[in-house]
């Protein structure tokens, strides 16, 4: 399995765990992550802590190269989150950038668009 996609996987992990500390040991200083809003990691991080994802789902994941150290995944994500009184269930256009440092392999950038519900 792609070590990419296996990094992807276990960041939704550490999130779903509420393990916020293997979750930032997964990005790097300067990591963004770009929604509705513009966060760092210590922003997104703070604002997981009130959410529970429930279900989630990767799916039609495409991996590209960009070099020896930096590679971005493509996905379409199906979540259902619940953040205090709210659920913010629905799928995204998911990206993530990703850089390899001292050997292991590191968020620089995470975005997520919602794809609208067809009518």
């Amino acid at each position: 399995m792609d070590p990419i996609y296996i990094q992807e996987v276990k960041l939704v992990k550490t999130i779903q765990a509420k393990d916020f500390r293997a979750f930032k040991s997964t990005l790097l200083p300067d990591f963004l992550v770009v929604t509705s809003t513009l966060q760092n990691a210590d922003q997104f991080a703070d604002s997981l802590k009130k959410c529970d994802i429930g279900m989630w789902s990767l799916e039609n994941k495409q991996i590209r190269m960009l070099s020896n150290d930096a590679a971005v995944i493509n996905y379409r994500l199906r979540t259902n989150i619940t953040c205090g009184n709210q659920v913010l269930s629905g799928q995204y256009n998911a990206t993530t950038i990703w850089v390899l440092r001292n050997g292991k392999w590191l968020a620089q950038m995470h975005t997520e668009t919602p794809i609208p519900v067809a009518q």
